[in-house]
This record gives structure tokens, sequence and C-alpha cells, in this order.
């Protein structure tokens, strides 16, 4: 197997085990998850389910969530290129 696809199949599992660990914490916190938010968009449309949100949930969707998964990544990758 060539390094580049053991690289980006590392990042991918991270990527997807973040993704749930993320979300399991977000909705023991009672934090709104993008399937969560999905489903208010398209019942009150976007901006409708952001004011529903609320501005935690909007900050973590928008800003943590995407920064978090793309530092395990970026971490892991680091990681395998040792």
């Amino acid at each position: 197997m060539s390094y580049a696809f053991l690289t980006i199949a590392a990042a991918g599992y991270t990527i997807l085990i973040g993704a749930i660990i993320l979300n399991i914490l977000a909705t023991t916190l009672g934090i709104v998850t993008w399937y969560g938010f999905l489903e208010s968009a398209a019942a009150h449309g976007f901006f409708g389910a952001i004011r529903q949100s609320g501005i935690i949930s909007v900050v973590y969707l928008f800003a943590l969530y995407p920064l978090l998964l793309g530092w395990m990544a970026w971490g892991v990758m680091v990681w395998v290129a040792k």
C-alpha cells in the first residue's frame, strides 16, 4: 500500500471517529448537531434554524466543529508522516 493511501485513510477514519465523538458530546451537552440543524432548516429555513439553535450551537456548528475535525485530521497526518 502506498504512503498517500495510508495517510488519507488515517485522516478519513480520524474524521469519522472524531465526528461521532463530537456528536455524542454535543448531544450530551444539549448543543444542536448538524442533523438537528438541518431538520430545523428544512422546517423553518436557514435563518430560522439559526435563530432556534442559539448562539452556542451556531458557534459550535460553524466554527468549533470544523476546526476540531480539521485539527484531528492534521494531527494524525503529522503523526503518520513521522
